[in-house]
Formats: C-alpha cells, structure tokens, sequence
C-alpha cells in the first residue's frame, strides 16, 4: 500500500508540475459566509451521480478534504489565486462580475485560512465563472489537466501546429546553445479576428526529457519560454539533439479548473488513505466508471449490501476466480484502461489436509493466501464488491491441487508485481492508452508517459525503478536492473535501434528477475514479479489446466484482468439460474454470484468467450471508448 501511495503522491506532484504558475504574495481570513451569500448552491458542493440517476449527492467537502490535503493544498489554491490576481483589472467586463470581483477579495484573504472545505469552496465558485475547455468539449470532471501532445520540434527547425480551439495558429522553433543546454522556445501566434472568444487562452506545455516550461498565449505576437538540460550527459544530450522538444496544450485557458480537476481526481483515491469506501468516495468512483468506462449495466446500489452466505464445500472450488471491484480509485481506473469492470482477480485453494479453503492473492501487502471465512469479511469491510467466477469442471477435473500449492508456496511473501504492473498492460505503442469523454479526443500519449517515467527518474528514483526502469533495462537488454531510465532509453536506440515506443512493447518474459523483497524483510533479492492476473494465470498453468500446447507457450506476466477473463474457461452451467440459491435472492438480474460489496458488479460482456491459445495477449489493443479497440487480441 505504500508504494501506491507513494505512486500517488507522484501524480500529484507531476499533475501541479505541468500546470504554469505566476508568483506574487498575498494576505487573509475567513470568507465562507461570504462565499454562501453570492452564490449558496457553491456550498456544500454539488456532484452529478451516474448517468441512471438524475439526482444529485450533497457533499461537505469540508469533511473529505481535509482527511486528504495538508497545507500544501492551500499553497497550490494560493497558486491559482496568484495567477488571478496577476491578470485582474478591476473591470466589469462579465455577466459574472460579482464573481470575479467577490474571488479576487477572496484570494486576498486566503494565505491565513486553514478551512480547505472554504478554500474548496472557492475553487468551486472560481469554476462557475469559468469557460467551457477551450477544445469546445464538455468539461470532464476527472483527469481533465492531462495535456493533449501535439507534436515534438528538433531544433532549429521551425513548426506551424495545428489551429487551436482558440483560434490561434503558431509557429514554434526551438533553438539549442549546446554548450550551457538552454533551450530556448520562441512561439509566433496569431489569434484570428473572429475568435469564439477575446479571453481564450492557450496554456502551451513544453518538455524535453525531465525538463519542462509553459507559456500562455493570450493572442497575437510573439513569445518565448526556455528551459536548460544538462548536455554533459550523452544520453539528455542526444535525446535534446534528436528527440526536440514536445510540445503539449491544455484543454482549458483556466488554471483554476484545472486545480479542480486534480482535486476531483485525486479525491477518487480517498480510501486508499482512509482504509474503507466511504459513501462519498464511492459515489465518484460510480461516477467514473459510468461516464469513463461506459460499461453496462451501471453499477447500482445493491438490495442486499452484505456476505452471501455460500457453502465453501460445494459451491466453492479448486481453481474457481473471484473477481473484484474497489471503488477506491486504482480499480475502477485500472479497469477503465485495460476495458473491463474488474480492478482485480483471485482464486480459490484448498487445503486439502484440513479441508479449509483460502484465497490466494498478489495485493499491495504482497502474495498471501487468506482463510475463505477471513478474506470475505476483510474484503466487506473495507466495501469490496465481489463475485464468484466457477472454472468449467472439465478443467477442475485436471486441477492438480498439490501442484497448484507447490506453485504457490514459491511465491508466497513475495512482493506485488509493480515491476511489470504497467508492461503487462501496454502491448501497443499507442493503443492501450486511454482516451477521455466526452468527445474521445484527447487521449494519453506515449510521450506523456516517457515523460512522467523520466519525471519519476529524476525526483523519486526508487519509485521510479520499481514501476518503470527495471522492467525497460531488460527489455532494452542492459545487463543490469538499475541504469537511469534516460541511459536506457539512448541504450535501446543506439544498440537495437528501437524508439522508447517500441521499447514499451516489449512482451515480458516470465523468467526475467528482478531486484526486490520477500515478506518485507530488508534487503533485496532477484525475484519474479506477478501481477494478480498473472499469478491466477500461472498457478492454473501450474495446476495443469491448459493443455500441453498451451503450457509453455503462454506468458502469464502478459495476462491482465481483461484477458484472465475473457478466457473460455468457466463453467456457465454454474452462472445464471445455475448459480447458488443464496445468490439467486441476494442479486436476481446477476449473471455471476456477487458475494460481498454495496454496489452490484457485472463482468463484460465478452467474458469467457476467447479461447485459451498459444502466445495470447502479447500484441493485444485496449483503446476505448466502447467498444474497445481489441487489434491484436
């Protein structure tokens, strides 16, 4: 859990990095009451639920961000107000004058105010007054700051960009002093006269390995923005001379929105800081999966919110999966992109000896097994929703149960697989990364990524080598785990000569080790890395269920959530009306048994319909929005 956290706390940091800040200095005090009397629909504030429902859900966001933030919240709103109170005239020049003039005495009041439900409340009031993005898109709530790439520029050459929704038609050449390493960015602009609007602004975004600047361009003339890499290193140096710079627009003219998308966003996350789902976490992590993923049906409130009561003799097997949904942030984001409904997977083991059943698991705290009884319990507890997922008994009939334990018990304390977390998923070099609503437009690039790893590289190194640089040094074949993400990416197209694209798509191999722990002792040792998805996999290839053809010729660190159950291999006589009474009363319109959890959990609709076939998975596509682009599969 702590890595996730960590992880987190890194998007965080990269999600206000990329967001341009103007400086200044400020006063303060309260001002909530003032802040209700212009507008009280501000606060509490409003959130829309799924698409099923019309209503409306009350939120104090008093109570949840101050579990979530520290000061550092007010030091990011006192950014925003800065960037306001620079551009403020004074001028009644909106239909939203009261606002504009009631938010710049607000800011001047804010660095003394320790209330971030208030400083919340201002940021709310702060996007009333904003525009819709200036794509001309509906604004989306949750991951709305990621940038759009446009295209990369080697100096000195000169490029024109595309027209933006502003009107606006720019030139940008960058020019690089080889010797000091100052990139310096100049950007001719002309706004068209019949621009949709004399305020569009374009937020520009450059990046050049780990380095970044930004500059907004307000309308016609001429701007620059620098930024300086360290060119005594030959693998910046070359990727500066080769790669150029990126550059990247926003959606919005409006910083401030954008500081709202990333509280919106990061408030997805709150039970991984709390420990449960609490009703208003869950509620917009409905809201995502029904406006993101657009998988039906919607989850819906469940009759009967609590543990089914199954037999773990009879209605429970060797081999059987359990699929689960966390409203928690991390599953329903990792269903959204690899297209599916499951954030994570298990099995069923039992010893044979004692005749107890156990759960086996790759989670945050590492491989364990878990006690039926125990494991169901914890997971209701913390708001898990849960289903049963029978394997067909004609592979439960081969199931070698020692086998499957003997499997298992290597692998036992082991540590989660976050080494190959992200490689299992991309197979393509652009068509696993999500696209975002509502017109689908804007999705995640290969450049972005290649810049959040090197981001990672140079601010947190040891998050950086456990989510993304061990796994590149093999793929880029480095003879070592630990060489900068930089150095590999120049090693991979100086040796094999293959871009960081292709270098992501590297399918990963099950014997490739790496640098990490078992049951938290200190101290590192070369390990495998499993995925939960891939330690079902492997330990059902280890149990004997898929035949010989498909034995050795199936690389389980490849198999995500999506691909475990697609596969044609659970038993439908057991699905439906087949399934046990108990589930039958508790969730009547399910198609699998839902044992645990608030929300009902439906599996996609390709469930159990792709047969099991040598190499599977290692070219596959996830590029939403539905139906997901499967090419490949």
């Amino acid at each position: 859990m702590a890595l996730w956290r960590s992880l987190l706390l890194v998007v965080a940091m990269i999600a206000i990095a990329t967001r341009p800040l103007v400086e200044a200095s400020l006063t303060a005090e309260d001002f909530r009451a003032e802040v209700h009397r212009v507008d009280p629909s501000i606060f509490p504030l409003q959130r829309p639920l799924s698409p099923f429902s019309t209503e409306t859900h009350t939120m104090d966001v008093s109570n949840v961000v101050q579990r979530f933030f520290n000061a550092a919240g007010l030091a990011l709103l006192n950014s925003c107000c800065r960037d306001w109170m620079h551009s403020y005239d004074g001028a009644a020049s909106s239909v939203s004058a009261q606002y504009e003039e009631m938010i710049f005495d607000a800011c001047k009041m804010l660095p003394d105010e320790h209330d971030l439900g208030a400083a919340l409340s201002l940021l709310q009031l702060r996007r009333a007054t904003a525009q819709a993005t200036t794509d001309g898109e509906q604004d989306p709530p949750y991951f709305g700051f990621i940038p759009k790439f446009l295209g990369r520029i080697v100096a000195p050459a000169t490029a024109v960009l595309e027209i933006t929704p502003c009107n606006t038609t720019m030139s940008v050449q960058p020019l690089l002093n080889a010797t000091t390493g100052v990139i310096t960015i100049r950007v001719d602009a002309f706004r068209a006269t019949n621009s949709s609007s004399i305020i569009c602004v374009d937020n520009m975004w450059f990046s050049v390995g780990a380095k970044t600047s930004s500059l907004r361009i307000e309308g016609t003339g001429s701007y620059v923005a620098s930024l300086a890499v360290d060119m005594t290193s030959e693998s910046i140096a070359w990727d500066a001379s080769t790669n150029g710079v990126r550059v990247y627009r926003f959606a919005h003219s409006d910083p401030w929105v954008g500081l709202v998308q990333i509280v919106d966003t990061l408030l997805l996350f709150l039970p991984q800081l709390t420990g449960h789902t609490d009703p208003v976490s869950a509620l917009s992590n409905v809201n995502f999966i029904s406006n993101y993923s657009l998988m039906t049906p919607y989850p819906i409130p469940r009759p009967f919110p609590y543990v089914v009561n199954v037999s773990t003799t009879s209605d429970i097997h060797d081999g059987d999966l359990f699929a689960k949904m966390d409203l928690d942030g991390i599953g329903p984001i990792e269903a959204f992109a690899q297209g599916t409904t499951s954030g994570h997977t298990a099995f069923a083991l039992r010893n044979t000896t004692t005749g107890e059943l156990f759960v086996c698991e790759s989670v945050a705290q590492g491989i364990i097994c878990t006690l039926y009884d125990v494991w169901i319990q914890q997971k209701q507890s913390f708001g898990s929703n849960i289903v049963l997922v029978p394997l067909d008994p004609s592979l439960r009939a081969v199931f070698n149960n020692s086998a499957a334990w003997e499997h298992v018990n290597k692998f036992l304390g082991n540590q989660y697989g976050y080494f190959n977390f992200f490689f299992g998923w991309v197979d393509t070099e652009e068509k696993n990364f999500p696209c975002f609503p509502w017109e689908w437009k804007r999705c995640l690039s290969s450049e972005l990524v290649e810049f959040v790893m090197l981001f990672l590289d140079a601010s947190v190194p040891e998050v950086a080598s456990t989510f993304f640089g061990q796994a590149l040094n093999h793929r880029a074949q480095t003879g070592v785990l630990d060489m900068p993400i930089s150095d590999v990416i120049y090693a991979a197209s100086k040796h094999l000569a293959m871009s960081f694209k292709r270098l992501m798509t590297v399918p990963e191999d099950d014997a490739w080790l790496y640098n990490s722990t078992k049951r938290g002792v200190p101290g590192r040792q070369l390990l495998p890395s499993e995925v939960c998805s891939s330690f079902a996999c492997s330990t059902l290839r280890a149990a004997g269920v898929f035949d010989a053809s498909i034995h050795s010729n199936i690389t389980c660190t490849e198999i995500d959530v999506y691909d475990m159950f697609s596969m044609s291999i659970f038993d439908t006589t057991r699905m439906g009306d087949g399934r046990p009474t108990a589930c039958l009363a508790a969730d009547p319109h399910n198609n699998l048994c839902q044992l645990s959890g608030g929300w009902t959990f439906h599996l996609v609709e390709d469930m159990n319909t792709r047969p099991v076939t040598p190499q599977m998975s290692l070219h596959c596509a996830s590029r939403n929005p539905v139906p997901y682009d499967r090419e490949g599969c």
